[in-house]
């Protein structure tokens, strides 16, 4: 999938947490997950059926549509986690971080995703994902993302 940004809507634009994601969930249909992640100075970790496996982001590429919708900008990356190895221990120096991450989409085919990723009930991260690339003319995306954004108030 793809990760969508738009630059112009700051973390600290997204007020009022618990009443955004109340009203978020009466609107759309939505999926929650929690995982702990283990930070350390070399990539992330996480634990798998009781296996400590490590990840690491690979980007491709990236692309950026200006006036997308109305004066908001889109910036697309080709993102994804790469599984590098089992390991056997975590490195002395680590943090240990949940991140529930809450995905909303419009209707229950759809592949086009609002996201939300929160650290103690603070969104840390807000984007889009979808299997579509900005090159490809989807009339149902641009509807997803401009649905998202009116709701959003912003």
């Amino acid at each position: 999938m793809i990760k969508y940004y738009i630059p112009e809507i700051l973390l600290s634009q997204l007020r009022n947490i618990p009443n955004l994601i109340n009203s978020l969930n009466e609107e759309f249909i939505s999926n929650e997950k929690n995982e702990k992640i283990i930070l350390t100075i070399d990539g992330f970790y996480k634990i798998i059926d009781n296996k400590i496996e490590k990840f690491k982001y690979i980007s491709n590429n990236s692309r950026v549509i200006e006036n997308f919708y109305k004066d908001f900008s889109l910036i697309g990356e080709d993102i994804y986690e790469k599984k590098i190895n089992y390991i056997t221990h975590i490195p002395y120096e680590n943090e240990t971080i949940e991140i529930k991450t809450i995905k909303y989409k419009t209707v229950e085919k759809s592949t086009n995703f609002m996201v939300f990723e929160l650290i103690d009930n603070r969104i840390k991260d807000f984007y889009f994902l979808s299997e579509k690339k900005l090159d490809e003319d989807n009339i149902f995306f641009q509807n997803d993302i401009s649905l998202f954004l009116n709701s959003l108030n912003v």
